[in-house]
């Protein structure tokens, strides 16, 4: 919704990456997560709630 009243108020143009590269980012994301969370115990703590987040946002997290 929000969403639709920027592009109609705002001119706002949304534009997607192809599939196949959405799907090296989040493997990036997953990665750089995973590397960071073993040096900070605070920062472990939020990437876990994060990735919580991504998986009820149907991201394939294991």
């Amino acid at each position: 919704i929000y969403q639709e009243k920027m592009v109609k108020e705002w001119g706002i143009e949304v534009t997607f990456f192809p599939p196949e590269e959405e799907v090296k980012m989040r493997q990036f994301v997953l990665e750089a997560l995973d590397e960071y969370s073993g040096k900070d115990p605070y920062f472990d703590r939020g990437a876990a709630i994060l990735k919580d987040y991504l998986k009820v946002m149907g991201w394939d997290i294991k």
